[in-house]
């Protein structure tokens, strides 16, 4: 397995999925009242409802983001508009936490099992935790930061799942509607679709060599070409189930499944002549006769479904469809609510000048600073959860 990029952390699940909610609810600049420019003090960003966010805590964001390890070392006007950027990601995170405090909306424990289950998923990558937090590392953000990062956008699905309704109601009307207006997005693509018995006179070319095969090879009675011929018939005759033949005696990679082409290029184009041309011969539920291919495997093929692209009917769609309408009409009641509750929110911003970079041009960055001294009790500051 490829070794994960050194300086960069992928967004795992969740750590992205809220970007627009959160962008929604820090609101835009031009709402807030006009005060003088400052620039932060005592290393405080922002302040929320007496609530201050550090320059610690956007540090912390803005390693999260692959853009920033691309920036050049120092300030500069692409270093301050990621940080106003994660800024702003923060202040609607902390305006939805401070809602989610206020509704005592707290993580059950099935919630906290899903979260484990999310970092799991994200340390997966990375084979697992311990090379996790070592990535972690090298971009200079603990694993209880970005576990941290995780629970809070948990916690905010949970408060707009839970304070946003979800009952709507959609007309058989506005699904035609939709369906009339986007018939080009449900089409049925085109695909072919078969199974393959596949037999080696090499077994030692063979992706698998099954055990009736094996006992044959070991007694030196494997002859590839009269099992073949021998098998195809036994199928022919209704005998042997051509699934039972593949999953018993097919020496290829693909023995228990269907192999699916999508789109209507001819296999002739795809496979190892003369396999390709062989089946683009063949009618739908034919069964082939053995096939020689050029590097010498033997195959049996029986084509189960050769489709073309067609428009699917509204009856096989209209779930989906349905649900499309009933999301979209959920994402604007969630929208609308997440604009009040940011419209109730007193919110101060006061990052001015780019900050210097704190990380070296190496290969190793240093951990995050530590909150200062002067910032508020419980920095960096979140609210209690």
């Amino acid at each position: 397995m490829p070794r994960p990029p050194r300086r960069r952390l992928p967004p795992g699940p969740g750590l992205l999925a809220l970007a627009g909610a959160l962008a929604l609810a820090a609101g835009a600049r031009g709402q807030e009242p006009e005060r003088p420019a400052r620039t932060y003090t005592d290393r405080v960003v922002a302040v929320v409802d007496g609530h201050p966010i550090t320059m610690h805590e956007l540090e912390l964001a803005c390693r999260l983001h692959e853009r920033y390890h691309e920036l050049p070392p120092g300030p500069s006007s692409a270093r301050l508009a990621l940080q106003r950027e994660q800024l702003d990601s923060l202040v609607g995170e902390r305006v939805l936490l401070l809602k989610a405090d206020e509704l005592k909306v707290t993580l059950s424990e099935a919630d906290e099992q899903r979260l484990r289950d999310e970092l799991a998923r994200a340390a997966d990558a990375y084979r697992g935790v311990e090379g996790l937090r070592q990535a972690l590392a090298r971009i200079g953000v603990g694993y209880d930061a970005f576990a941290a990062r995780k629970r809070t956008h948990l916690r905010i699905q949970k408060l707009l799942l839970t304070h946003v309704s979800r009952e709507v109601f959609v007309t058989p009307e506005d699904i035609r509607r939709f369906y009339e207006q986007h018939k080009a997005e449900f089409e049925r693509p085109a695909e072919t679709r078969l199974r393959q018995l596949v037999l080696h006179p090499d077994p030692g070319r063979a992706s698998r060599v099954p055990p009736d095969v094996e006992a044959l090879v070991k007694a030196g009675a494997w002859d590839a070409r009269a099992k073949a011929e021998e098998l195809r018939g036994r199928i022919a005759r209704g005998e042997l189930a051509f699934e039972d033949a593949a999953r018993a005696w097919s020496m290829g990679p693909n023995h228990d499944v269907e192999d699916v082409f999508p789109g209507d290029t001819p296999l002739a184009d795809v496979l190892v002549p003369p396999l390709g041309e062989r089946i683009d011969a063949l009618a739908p539920g034919e069964l082939s006769e053995v096939i020689e291919s050029r590097r010498g495997s033997l195959h049996v093929v029986l084509l189960l479904d050769r489709t073309g692209r067609a428009a699917l009917h509204l009856r096989d769609v209209q779930d989906l469809i349905e649900m499309r309408l009933k999301d979209a009409v959920w994402a604007r009641r969630r929208d609308a609510w997440i604009a009040e509750v940011r419209d109730a929110a007193r919110v101060e911003r006061y990052l001015g000048e780019p900050a210097a970079d704190a990380a070296k041009d190496g290969d190793e960055a240093p951990a995050p600073p530590a909150p200062p001294p002067e910032a508020p009790p419980g920095a960096p500051g979140a609210p209690q959860r």
